[in-house]
């Protein structure tokens, strides 16, 4: 079943520099095909859309000036990827603060994006443009973990009271603080995924064979291979699969991991009704891969996968509904989309789950209970109207157009 949508000629780029391995030199195959040709403020605006500056400019650096139409792109890409450089061992050295912190106060915690990621993958401090930092916490954990980082400048973004409703984890995944001095947020996720989303994989599934990882001698929990896959598949594909940034992080974890045990990840994705993430996920990085390395005449770029992996992405690339999210993925990258609203994520959620009637029970849940914004407003103590009843009225009053 075809699914292919032609990219043009910037973002071919930025997608043969997201996906090539470390140690791909593409100055010779970008040569090739045509650099002189290239919009080169287009590729720049498209490496900024996606997050990925410093992955196109290491790839771009063999280039001379004169190759290019307009050098002054390459130069702010340089710069950029210097800055993040930067960026990146001051966040290295904020993650370690934070997780020593938590151990202090005895709260288990398990990155598992940020600078670990690229220690892990053994790839140079600053490749991947990083904004915050991302960290597994229980939800029975969140208010300790609050009061345990108030020392180092972090302040939740809602009212903490807002945590004692029992069932937050359905309401969102995350929890974020933010340091006063310099804005920097901390996303404690307690899980990987929103409720309604069909997750791969859960907490319990990582915390139960996580393994441990040294940074600047400092020793950190980390997922194993399986479930640092599960959950890079889940962050990209709950956002309807947009942007470019994870495609290459799942590309990236592959090549690390060959050997990787595919029948764990189909049993545990199974097990949770999101193996379909796992299929639609999958074919999307060989394909892209395979394109990419034949436009460019550069096999390396192509991806090898055992045939219990290869033959989940058959299964996607054959199954309508599946092939569909396929190209749904792709013109989304093409048109740099922005997330969609909240009814386009749930069709998209159902469109992927293994079972769909759990999936609607759990839309319906979500839909049936609270917001965030209805635990942030409510008061402190139990006076005035209860919280479902608060609830109930933001949401009648939105449809109502009362409210904004």
């Amino acid at each position: 079943m075809n699914t292919f949508i032609p990219f043009d000629l910037p973002h071919r780029f930025v997608l043969a520099c997201v996906l090539a391995p470390d140690a791909v030199d593409l100055a010779a195959h970008i040569r090739r095909v045509g650099a002189d040709a290239l919009a080169w403020d287009r590729l720049l605006a498209v490496a900024t859309n996606h997050s990925v500056r410093p992955l196109v400019a290491r790839c771009l650096e063999n280039l001379q000036a004169s190759e290019c139409a307009e050098s002054m792109a390459l130069s702010d890409l340089a710069a950029a990827a210097r800055a993040n450089q930067g960026r990146a061992k001051l966040l290295a050295g904020d993650l370690i603060s934070v997780l020593d912190g938590l151990a202090t106060a005895r709260i288990p915690a398990i990155p598992y994006k940020g600078p670990t990621f690229e220690h892990a993958l053994g790839s140079a401090p600053g490749l991947r443009e990083m904004t915050d930092l991302d960290i597994f916490v229980r939800a029975a954990h969140l208010v300790s973990a609050t009061r345990a980082l108030e020392p180092l400048g972090y302040e939740p973004a809602l009212p903490t009271h807002a945590l004692a409703y029992s069932h937050f984890d359905r309401v969102t995944p995350e929890w974020l603080l933010v340091r006063r001095a310099d804005g920097l947020i901390i996303e404690l996720h307690c899980r990987v995924a929103p409720a309604w989303f069909p997750a791969p994989c859960g907490l319990d599934d990582i915390e139960a064979r996580q393994q441990s990882l040294t940074l600047a001698g400092h020793t950190l929990a980390w997922p194993a291979p399986e479930e640092l896959l599960l959950v890079h598949i889940a962050d990209g594909m709950k956002s309807c699969g947009c942007g470019m940034k994870w495609i290459g992080d799942i590309a990236r974890i592959l090549r690390r991991h060959p050997d990787i045990d595919w029948e764990h990840i189909s049993a545990v994705a199974a097990r949770h009704g999101g193996l379909n993430v796992v299929r639609v996920a999958l074919a999307l990085v060989i394909d892209l891969c395979a394109e990419i390395a034949q436009w460019l005449g550069a096999p390396s770029l192509g991806l090898i996968v055992p045939p219990q992996a290869a033959a989940l992405a058959a299964e996607a690339r054959s199954t309508l509904r599946l092939a569909t999210a396929l190209g749904q993925i792709r013109t989304a990258v093409q048109a740099d989309a922005p997330l969609p609203g909240a009814m386009a994520h749930f069709r998209w959620s159902l469109r992927l789950s293994d079972r769909p009637a759990s999936t609607v029970a759990a839309i319906l849940r979500y839909l049936g209970g609270p917001a965030i914004i209805d635990l942030a407003e409510a008061p402190a103590g139990a006076t005035g109207l209860p919280l479902a009843a608060r609830a109930l009225l933001r949401r009648v009053e939105t449809v109502a157009g009362l409210r904004h």
